[in-house]
């Protein structure tokens, strides 16, 4: 098979082929989907959806169609995984979403993989693995944070934490807001010792084996235990790999209790102020759609990525012709042969970064000296 030259890729391309090829060394199979969807599957799932508003129009025959938001729900409206047999799928897609800051549409490119069927302890590795992998292709300096929904449920239910109070408790947790916390044990909404706890759980930002640590002190109900459980061992799967160094566990990762179970993750690079990379285990979110399976994914913000991936121009060589069409064409090949870019032109380009320049007179190929 034929090697395909990325050079004349733009980053966002790149980016793609890049991640399509990672999917697929992990035995992911590409998922194909048209760009619109039935409105009623984002109507009745609007708060997944990061914003509600949505394209729609009507078709030919009547019906309301939407251009796609989300990728997730349409994989698993249309899955035929169970618990014995697992999918295992990848996609490169557009979807389309509604910009606050601009008040307006935009078209956004992601990458990225969904495991459907059973989710087991190998399954969540693979996953984070390939995550990390997804990271270190758009940036040498990257950072995976992962929290484990389970083990901050159970912390509300241990402290019997009153349900009407939970989204404001989740959003102080991912704000990391301790002042917030303090204030509501001034006004007696909560206890002291449920802030000691809370407060302690917010401050977590750490390696995995400090962070386990921390968390270990914290539990006291069944089910924190058991998210403690299996976050212990997925690091002891992963400590002997590659990146896991890169690898924090911090329980700000933005998450919804009503959607996803269990671990959730974001990953960031230094060129970027916010996530490029968001994912997580969405059971909940099967169950809603009567989908008897575990589910695991995470999408990779490919367009976001590509504006800050600032890479070099490659140089190229540039042949200052005296107009010999077939011998400069000859010339020029020969030179592309040996892996060289190469510019036929008159004059000196000035839009390109210059690599070596050549002279072509009276059939003879001269190299000029690049000032």
């Amino acid at each position: 098979m034929q090697t395909i030259k990325t050079d004349s890729l733009t980053n966002e391309e790149k980016i793609s082929v890049l991640l399509g090829e990672l999917f697929q060394s992990f035995g992911y199979v590409r998922y194909s989907m048209t760009k619109f969807e039935e409105y009623s599957l984002y109507g009745e799932n609007k708060d997944f959806l990061a914003n509600g508003n949505v394209i729609t129009f009507l078709s030919g025959d009547g019906k309301m169609l939407a251009l796609r938001p989300d990728v997730t729900l349409s994989i698993l409206k249309n899955t035929n995984a169970t618990r014995t047999n697992s999918e295992k799928v990848f996609y490169i897609e557009k979807v389309y979403r509604y910009d606050k800051e601009t008040k307006s549409f935009k078209e956004i490119s992601q990458a990225g993989v969904e495991m459907l069927g059973n989710v087991d302890r190998a399954s969540i590795a693979e996953i984070v693995v390939m995550a990390l992998n997804s990271l270190a292709a758009l940036s040498d300096d990257f950072v995976l944070d992962i929290s484990n929904i389970s083990f901050v449920k159970g912390m509300f239910d241990g402290y019997d934490i009153d349900m009407s109070l939970r989204r404001t408790l989740t959003k102080f947790l991912k704000d990391k807001n301790l002042h917030e916390v303090d204030n509501l044990v001034s006004q007696n909404v909560i206890g002291n010792a449920f802030a000691t706890a809370f407060k302690s759980l917010i401050s977590i930002s750490d390696k995995p084996a400090v962070a386990l640590n921390k968390m270990k002190q914290l539990i006291i109900t069944d089910e924190m235990q058991k998210a403690y459980d299996e976050m212990k061992e997925l690091f002891d799967v992963l400590s002997s790999g590659k990146d896991t160094d890169k690898i924090r566990i911090d329980f700000s990762v933005e998450s919804d209790f009503n959607y996803y179970t269990d671990i959730v993750f974001c990953g960031y690079i230094a060129e970027m102020p916010k996530a490029v990379l968001k994912g997580g285990r969405y059971d909940a979110l099967a169950y809603k759609m009567k989908k008897d399976i575990g589910a695991l994914g995470f999408a990779v913000y490919v367009g976001d990525a590509a504006n800050v991936r600032h890479s070099k121009p490659k140089a190229i060589t540039v042949i200052l012709s005296d107009g010999d069409t077939k011998g400069v064409f000859e010339a020029a090949q020969k030179l592309r042969a040996k892996g060289e870019r190469v510019r036929i032109a008159r004059n000196m380009p000035k839009d390109v970064a210059i690599y070596k320049i050549y002279r072509y007179e009276a059939g003879k190929l001269t190299e000029v000296k690049n000032d």
